[in-house]
C-alpha cells in the first residue's frame, strides 16, 4: 500500500488519494466492522499493541506488529 508522512512534525501516516484505505486495512486486521470506531479494547483483543516502522530504502517501509500480552 502506498502511504505518505503527513501533518506537522511528520506525526501522521496517510494513504494518498483515498485515506480510507489505511482505516480499512487496520479494521480488517483487527477484525472490526468497516465504519465502526476502533477502540483500545479492539487493539488489546488483537493481542499486539505496538507497531514499529522500519525504513528499508528511500521509498519502502516495513510495519512490524509487536507481540502483546497474550503471546500472539
Amino acid at each position: 500500500m502506498v502511504c505518505v508522512i503527513a501533518q506537522d512534525n511528520n506525526k501522521a501516516i496517510e494513504t494518498p488519494g483515498n485515506n480510507s484505505i489505511l482505516g480499512i486495512y487496520f479494521r480488517n486486521r483487527l477484525g472490526v466492522t468497516l465504519g465502526a470506531k476502533v477502540d483500545v479494547q479492539d487493539v488489546v483483543n488483537y493481542g499486539r499493541t505496538t507497531v514499529r516502522v522500519y525504513k528499508l530504502d528511500s521509498e519502502t517501509y516495513f510495519m512490524d506488529y509487536g507481540v502483546g500480552t497474550n503471546g500472539t
